[in-house]
């Protein structure tokens, strides 16, 4: 049974970019050099409704999460 996309907690890293993917475009890079490199992603919605916007963090699995939550709630 397929996991809520409402609660990208309990979706795996596959489930958690296909669901990013039905609702944005995206494309992410790492930055920074040295021992604390961090993670950019630029996620462009579908929806004209929404902006485009950009997070950065440590974690590229929480980048999306925190995307795909913003998408859903917003």
């Amino acid at each position: 049974m397929p996991h809520d996309a409402s609660d990208p907690k309990g979706l795996t890293y596959g489930e958690v970019r296909a669901a990013l993917g039905r609702r944005a475009a995206f494309e992410s890079h790492q930055e920074g050099v040295g021992k604390f490199p961090y993670y950019v992603l630029n996620v462009r919605p579908r929806s004209k409704s929404y902006e485009p916007f950009t997070l950065t963090g440590p974690d590229p699995t929480e980048l999306l999460r925190e995307a795909l939550t913003h998408l859903a709630h917003a």
